[in-house]
């Protein structure tokens, strides 16, 4: 088995995201559970950080688009994947796997494609033969692009909303022929697209390990300090070359002046006027 490889999950993204039942079997058996599967999401709009812009559910399968913010996208999906897994088992008296895999989450790395994904996903019911129309379709969020609903927890796409957005939605949906993306790797754009996706995520996780680095040496710096040495009175008039040198270093560290205070028993002025003198 190969090893799973690491999700783009960058905030400020629209991702399109899908998942299918275990061996391709349905997940969705009556009405009711469309009902469920969609009131959970809803619970989660409330509880989380994200726009659920467009959504279909098939009766094996669920498309989602969604902007992620402050909430990752492994918290919404997880949630959202066992609740509804833990009412399907329960409803039904069964065990085991609910879904296929992990979910697949496609990160739209060129906007341009945006209104694209929404027609691909609005599209799963006509493509399944299952409606002539696809604002017809009860289980997906393309009546509301029509105009013909309202649902606060659908945030439309900007190119979409308003009077003149519908008009600019039905007027694509019949002039295209298919609703095609172009795919590289998990990103939905081009190459060049993808390695600039890329770059901004090496970025973040660059500066995440720092910050994780930085608080590590931070409390071990600070547990070692209970019972180091240092730990003396500091004379306020008057500081030594050592005791300048360790007030430095501590700043240089990550210290700040109110920790550095605390850890050399002096008062927080002196380290205060000390960085002051050294430009800090």
């Amino acid at each position: 088995m190969s090893p799973r490889t690491a999700r783009i999950d960058l905030p400020d993204q629209f991702y399109h995201i899908t998942n299918r039942g275990e061996r391709k079997e349905k997940i969705f058996l009556r009405d009711i559970d469309y009902m469920v599967f969609y009131r959970y999401l809803v619970e989660l709009w409330s509880e989380l950080d994200f726009d659920l812009n467009a959504y279909v559910l098939m009766p094996n399968h669920f498309h989602l688009l969604i902007y992620r913010r402050n909430s990752s996208l492994g918290e919404i999906l997880h949630r959202l994947e066992t609740r509804y897994a833990e009412y399907f088992n329960k409803e039904y008296n069964l065990v085991g796997h609910v879904y296929q895999e992990r979910y697949h989450s496609f990160i739209i790395a060129n906007q341009n494609y945006l209104k694209n994904v929404v027609y691909y996903i609005h599209r799963n019911p006509i493509d399944g033969y299952i409606v002539e129309k696809e604002e017809n379709y009860n289980y997906s969020s393309a009546s509301i692009y029509h105009g013909l609903k309202k649902d606060p927890t659908v945030k439309v796409i900007n190119l979409f909303s308003g009077k003149d957005g519908i008009k600019k939605y039905i007027k694509g949906l019949y002039e295209m022929e298919n609703f095609q993306f172009p795919l590289f790797r998990d990103a939905i754009g081009e190459k060049q697209d993808y390695l600039v996706i890329e770059k901004r995520k090496n970025r973040i996780e660059k500066f995440n390990r720092e910050r994780r680095n930085a608080g590590k040496n931070k409390r071990e710096i600070l547990e070692l300090c209970k019972y180091d040495s240092l730990k003396k009175s500091f004379k306020t008039n008057k500081l030594s070359d050592e005791q300048k040198r360790i007030i430095l270093n501590l700043y240089k560290k990550g210290l700040n002046k109110a920790e550095i205070s605390r850890i050399l028993n002096c008062s927080a002025s002196t380290v205060t006027r000390y960085l002051k003198r050294c430009g800090k």
